[in-house]
């Protein structure tokens, strides 16, 4: 995905959690300032899983790692993923 924007997103339908999971990992290239990247379950709206912050990559051609702890989920339930931000990254 790119060309993210405040309120840009994507889902995961039945997505199997996993209940030992406990940290989600994302490859991101902030370009543009920095944000948020938030893990919610069910819908946009849905119970806050976990909170991922993202900076600005140093360079522009590599993707960087970001890691965010995960509150317990059991089984399967759509995954959304919401970039919360003030610039295009």
């Amino acid at each position: 995905m790119s060309e993210l924007k405040d309120g840009s997103w994507l889902k995961f339908p039945n997505f199997n959690f996993d209940k030992q999971q406990k940290i989600f990992n994302a490859k991101v290239k902030a370009l543009n300032g920095r944000g948020k990247l938030e893990i919610r379950q069910d819908n946009l709206s849905g119970k806050l899983l976990g909170l991922i912050e993202v900076s600005p990559t140093e360079n522009h051609k590599k993707f960087t790692m970001v890691s965010g702890k995960l509150k317990k989920v059991d089984g399967k339930n759509d995954m959304f993923l919401k970039f919360i931000g003030t610039s295009e990254s």
